[in-house]
């Protein structure tokens, strides 16, 4: 985890998880992340990614994440994409 994990406000550097994108919708702006401990996938909306410009992720992207236990599953409520490219053939978006 980097520095700037532990000091994103309100979320302990223990809260971050590490994950790859399992597959994101960017025209619906959600998709889902498959954490790397093997939880449950963890739903992410385009509202909860901290990046500069468009916030979108692509399918086996690695990305580090907050998420929140929720009435339907977790839900990713924090997610910043981490060095590295997507994997081809990972995370194929479902028909």
């Amino acid at each position: 985890m980097t520095p700037s994990e532990s000091a994103a406000p309100g979320i302990d550097r223990s809260d971050w998880r590490r994950g790859r994108v399992f597959w994101f919708d960017s025209e619906k702006g959600f998709g889902y992340i498959k954490p790397d401990d093997g939880t449950e996938q963890v739903f992410v909306e385009y509202r909860c990614i901290e990046t500069d410009g468009y916030r979108t992720l692509h399918a086996g992207q690695p990305v580090t994440f907050v998420s929140m236990a929720r009435p339907r599953g977790h839900e990713a409520v924090t997610v910043r994409p981490a060095a590295g490219q997507p994997e081809p053939g990972v995370g194929a978006e479902p028909a």
